[in-house]
């Protein structure tokens, strides 16, 4: 089998990427690109537009065609249009593949994602699927007009010639609501380097500290689909209810995020005062704030796959999680986190009462849990995987 990466012929396509990713899919993405590096990865999405790793000048090739650049400066002037991405991407991608002579490109789909109108000659197309747009039309409150999108991810997914996923969860909807052929479609371990949030950090590094008494956080995209509203309106009942176990933990809630819903979460943090919030940290104080933490609550609607409750999981800190889409499938209830229904502000309440209130339960989580992402979530065995996929495409 010739080498994956002697001819140079890969490319991500994703419109958000990297460092600066507003979500998990890019960085993600961003991960996948790490397999590739120092093997001629070509790169396409709003932020880098179209960087070959291998090039030894310039990281803009020279050879680009027009319709990329007009595009590219369309980017950067309207930088949140994901759309305008995508219906450039209809009139451009051909010519990136050819310019680049690429022959597998790498392509996420659904809600974050990307979409193709026709399927792109002389290359293997892998589609990437951490959920659907059918998952979140019918569990997140609100978007059940996201339904229109189906249809396209459907198409999407009839051009593709492997299919990567990395929940049970989306596994399943991909095969009963989307028709994907089982031959078709993996289930992949995630691509996830923990060895940031593992306990175990170099303390010239991190500082590592104790457990804060009472502290719970929240790490995420203030949107809907994040179940925010949820999580506060549970907090209430820690003003109103306020259990004799939990008075003497004194909680206090750090969230950590921002988005479309600021202000009404800013509005609704003002009448509680045992709650604020940053718009970001530095990843150094993140992993602070994350090991610091007693409880990481995960009160989402709907996940892919649930980054940020993998890595509070790496970290050594207990999880409170809605048993949804995405988390189900991390958590294991009661041996590496706690799981409350969907979108009941009264039972999350309740679980965090429970773990608040209860050290020995909250440490057997913790211990559980990062025990779980050492040995599931191994860096190397993952790569190696997700990489014998790509070979096997781009060499069939």
């Amino acid at each position: 089998m010739k080498s994956l990466g002697s001819d140079g012929r890969v490319g991500i396509v994703s419109w958000d990427y990297g460092e600066h990713a507003e979500g998990g899919l890019g960085r993600a993405m961003a991960e996948m690109a790490t397999c590739f590096c120092g093997n001629g990865l070509h790169l396409l999405s709003r932020q880098i537009r179209t960087v070959s790793v291998r090039a030894p000048r310039s990281p803009f090739p020279q050879r680009m065609n027009c319709i990329v650049q007009r595009f590219s400066r369309m980017i950067q002037c309207i930088a949140d249009s994901r759309y305008l991405f995508i219906i450039g991407l209809w009139f451009g991608l051909q010519q990136w593949i050819d310019t680049h002579r690429i022959r597998t490109v790498i392509l996420p789909t659904g809600p974050g994602g990307l979409y193709l109108w026709r399927k792109p000659k002389r290359c293997r197309l892998i589609v990437v699927s951490y959920h659907m747009y059918w998952q979140q039309a019918r569990m997140v409150p609100g978007q059940w007009w996201k339904r229109i999108f189906v249809p396209l991810e459907r198409r999407t997914l009839v051009f593709a010639d492997r299919v990567l996923c990395y929940s049970k969860d989306t596994e399943r909807v991909l095969l009963r609501q989307y028709g994907v052929p089982r031959p078709k479609l993996t289930l992949l371990p995630q691509l996830l380097d923990l060895d940031t949030w593992h306990l175990r950090l170099q303390p010239t590094t991190y500082h590592l500290q104790p457990k804060e008494s009472g502290l719970c956080v929240f790490i995420g995209r203030l949107g809907r689909r994040k179940g925010i509203s949820i999580l506060l309106r549970a907090w209430e009942h820690f003003q109103t209810h306020q259990h004799a176990n939990v008075l003497l933990h004194r909680p206090r809630l750090v969230i950590v995020g921002n988005g479309r819903l600021r202000r009404r979460i800013d509005r609704m943090i003002a009448r509680l005062p045992s709650v604020s919030r940053v718009p970001s940290l530095p990843q150094e104080e993140l992993v602070r704030l994350v090991q610091r933490a007693e409880i990481v609550v995960c009160p989402s609607y709907l996940e892919g796959f649930g980054l940020a409750c993998a890595e509070a999981m790496a970290a050594g800190t207990a999880v409170v999680a809605s048993d949804c889409d995405g988390l189900r499938s991390l958590i294991r209830h009661g041996e590496t986190g706690w799981l409350v229904p969907v979108g009941d502000p009264v039972a999350l309440q309740k679980g965090l009462c429970h773990l608040l209130g209860n050290i020995d339960l909250r440490s057997h989580l913790a211990t559980s849990a990062q025990e779980h992402m050492r040995r599931f979530f191994n860096w190397e065995e993952a790569t190696q995987r997700f990489l014998a996929e790509v070979v096997y495409s781009s060499c069939a």
